[in-house]
């Protein structure tokens, strides 16, 4: 083991060396001799790192040199075609693929040339044929490949078939198993997703990564009880498995169990080093459980692993406000503007205790601020129109609404509001009429508006109405 690690710190400095003397080589405009071994790792190292124009240029240094070299040619032809110059890269791979019919490498870059140029079927075609003559590690890369283009022409069951394959040659599990999930959860497949997995874990009991996945299948289609049960036994399988217990946890904070959930988090943290995020997550399950005091302190760590953490001083901002102390809430609200001025709870937040305080003007300067970042935010005009009635300015409640559905016209609740600010200020004929217009638009907002505002509850005529829908 040992030595397999100072094998590959010598080959990562022998590779940092080679980029090092061909980036010297360029800048100082000279012509230095690399062999193809040599290029091939500087090739390597640029696409690793997702640098296909760099990469081209030791290719193209390597066939000055080299001018009838295959492999050169070949990678040529993929960072072409990963460049999006698909007709030069597809030329290049075509002219390879006469002279050598069955090498799965090319027969994969012309594969994802169709991919990327948006032609499924002729795609999947040249996928074949190199899953044909491929080895078992690129197999399994291009039928999860097949998969995609699959699912692109609408052939869902066609693609699960693929990954089913993908599973039994345990080849890259990871890939797989994230590309089943999300095909999964797009084309609401989950008895099919489930019965692969459950296949692979037929003769692969022992597998914690796969019962983990499997476990967040069923936590995308609700099924909370049998997410846990498949989250335990991927920790008794792994007892080190962090993610697992974090993801257990999601679940039982979904089922309003915070104890439980605080017991999966705590042990998330003894097996990864907790971020910002995790501290404020265990925070949230201490104010669930109105331990104020233990909430206080886990926000207080997530800002010792990350002051800039702007959730974190939302999380201490509302331990006071819900403790009514509305004037130690502000500075938090205010630092976590500060920190994220594009976080939009923190304005609201910080607007809503304002207005609590009796401190409209200042309440409504930062709401029409965050308006100012980011217009269409229907949310930030139903407090601003929020504001206005409680000062009992229900004109300018209404206008602003109406200012709110210039800017985001579709938005519902903008269009409800409305009804109920109309309704307050005695136009309650165009009240009615609006709801009207909503309620055949969409019956579904009649359990919004039977919840809307008690003054409509009350006019028999709004009544009748929600009893036509």
């Amino acid at each position: 083991m040992w030595m397999d690690e100072e094998d590959a710190h010598l080959e990562e400095q022998n590779s940092k060396g080679l980029v090092k003397k061909f980036n010297s080589m360029l800048n100082n405009a000279s012509n230095v001799y690399f062999d193809v071994d040599q290029l091939e790792v500087i090739i390597d190292h640029y696409l690793e790192r997702a640098k296909p124009s760099e990469a081209l240029k030791a290719v193209n240094h390597g066939l000055s040199i080299f001018r009838e070299n295959q492999f050169l040619k070949l990678r040529k032809g993929q960072i072409l075609v990963s460049l999006g110059e698909f007709e030069k890269g597809k030329g290049m791979l075509i002219e390879l693929l006469n002279s050598d019919p069955l090498n799965q490498e090319i027969l994969f870059g012309l594969g994802m040339a169709h991919a990327q140029e948006k032609e499924p079927k002729r795609a999947i075609s040249y996928f074949k044929k190199a899953y044909d003559v491929a080895d078992n590690e690129l197999k399994a890369e291009v039928l999860v490949e097949v998969a995609l283009q699959y699912q692109i022409i609408g052939e869902p069951a066609k693609a699960l078939v693929c990954y089913e394959t993908s599973l039994e040659l345990g080849i890259d599990l990871d890939l797989v198993l994230r590309e089943v999930s999300s095909c999964v959860k797009r084309n609401d497949l989950l008895v099919e997703g489930e019965q692969i997995l459950q296949k692979y874990l037929d003769t692969n009991p022992y597998n914690a990564k796969v019962w983990f996945y499997l476990g967040m299948m069923q936590f995308d289609f609700s099924l909370l009880d049998q997410a846990i049960i498949s989250y335990d036994y991927a920790i008794a399988i792994k007892e080190d498995y962090g993610i697992a217990y974090y993801k257990k946890a999601e679940v039982l904070i979904k089922q309003e169990k915070y104890k439980l959930a605080l017991e999966s988090l705590f042990e998330e943290i003894k097996h990864r080093p907790p971020m910002a995020l995790n501290y404020c997550i265990i925070a949230d399950c201490f104010e669930n459980l109105n331990e104020y005091k233990q909430a206080e302190e886990y926000y207080l760590k997530a800002l010792e692993v990350d002051e800039y953490f702007s959730e974190a001083y939302i999380g201490l901002g509302f331990l006071k406000e819900i403790q009514f102390d509305y004037l130690s809430a502000i500075p938090f609200y205010e630092k976590a503007v500060e920190m994220d001025s594009e976080n939009y709870n923190a304005h609201l937040m910080l607007a809503s205790v304002m207005s609590e305080l009796d401190r409209y003007d200042q309440a409504k300067l930062v709401v029409k601020n965050l308006i100012s970042i980011e217009e269409g935010l229907e949310e930030a005009w139903i407090e601003l129109a929020f504001i206005y009635y409680q000062e009992d300015n229900l004109e300018r409640a209404i206008s602003t609404i109406e200012e709110g559905i210039e800017t985001a016209y579709s938005n519902e609740q903008l269009w409800l509001k409305k009804v109920v600010y109309l309704h307050k200020i005695g136009k309650r004929k165009e009240a009615i009429e609006l709801a009207r217009e909503l309620l055949t638009e969409d019956k579904s907002v009649k359990d919004t508006l039977s919840s809307a505002d008690s003054d409509l509850l009350e006019d028999p005529n709004f009544v009748n109405l929600l009893n036509e829908f």
